[in-house]
């Protein structure tokens, strides 16, 4: 064999080596987390001081049963669909704050389970004892004498006036996916 035969017989099984640990780095790469980072900044609710709740924005998850934990740590505390069926409000709670979530359904699983996905988050330090949220179905509030299912309402309960003090509300617009502040002056709400 000539030198120049060799050199290029050479050359050519360089080439190849290379293009061969060229194309197993590119298949052995791990590939790139993108789904992970709303999941991974959800797993801490208290990474994000100044704006606590901002990190849960399109954290989603799978429909639980009341009282039980998210993967993240929050616990159910309940819920009630709004007047548009596909969204909803929770409650959860986690360490020593208490939290809504305007939730879309985004899914469901082969089961019909839903999958939710957070749009908004009010959070609020623990609660007193007779403090509640009112909202949805099984607390219908109304404004000037209309029910409505968008409305939430933070109350205090007055159990020997059967009634409730009007403490804050909010209305869950489902075209923006926020909660906004209401004015609490034309709120009633029934007591249970």
């Amino acid at each position: 064999m000539t030198k120049s035969k060799s050199l290029h017989v050479f050359i050519s099984f360089s080439l190849s080596v290379v293009v061969l640990i060229i194309f197993i780095a590119f298949q052995t790469k791990s590939p790139p987390v993108v789904e992970a980072t709303v999941i991974n900044n959800a797993l801490s609710l208290q990474t994000n001081k100044k704006k606590p709740a901002e990190h849960l924005i399109g954290y989603r998850h799978k429909g639980v049963t009341r009282g039980e934990k998210l993967p993240n740590g929050a616990r159910d505390l309940g819920g009630g669909l709004l007047s548009n069926e596909n969204y909803g409000v929770s409650r959860f709670s986690e360490r020593n704050k208490y939290m809504l979530w305007l939730e879309k359904i985004v899914e469901r699983d082969e089961e019909g389970v839903p999958i939710w996905e957070v749009k908004d988050v009010l959070v609020f330090e623990t609660l007193r004892k007779n403090q509640v949220f009112l909202y949805s179905y099984s607390s219908p509030c109304s404004i000037s004498g209309e029910e409505n299912l968008d409305l939430i309402v933070m109350a205090e309960k007055q159990p020997k006036q059967r009634a409730y003090q009007i403490l804050k509300a909010w209305l869950a617009n489902v075209e923006t996916e926020k909660f906004e502040e209401a004015s609490t002056d034309a709120i009633a709400c029934k007591f249970e």
